[in-house]
Order: structure tokens, then sequence, then C-alpha cells
């Protein structure tokens, strides 16, 4: 057990050790919204605000 999340930690093997970095449900959410759209990928965030952020990061960066 310890070697699988040293492993995930590292991100040298696919799994789930922490809600925040992912988690299996979220993963599920995202997938679905993602298929419902017809979306290359998805982000779930934990807020409208949270969302808002990432968006305004993203454009800005993009540049």
């Amino acid at each position: 057990m310890a070697g699988d999340l040293a492993g995930i930690f590292g991100n040298t093997k696919m799994g789930y050790c922490y809600t925040r970095v992912a988690n299996p449900t979220i993963s599920a959410f995202e997938n679905r919204i993602t298929k419902l759209e017809n979306g290359l990928a998805s982000v779930a965030c934990s807020s409208g605000m949270a969302a808002l952020s990432m968006v305004i990061k993203f454009f800005s960066v993009s540049k």
C-alpha cells in the first residue's frame, strides 16, 4: 500500500490517494459532462467563483 501511494503521489502510477487531487466520483462526473457536451475534457470546480477564477487565469496566461 505504501509503495502504491508513493507511485500515485509521484505521478508514476494511476490511482486515487487524496480527494483534492483526484476522486473517483468527481472523475466520473467530469467524464459524463465531457460526453454530454461532446467535449475533449471537463474540469469540475468546487464553486462558481472557483470556476470563474480558473477561466480568468487560463485566458490571462494563454495570451
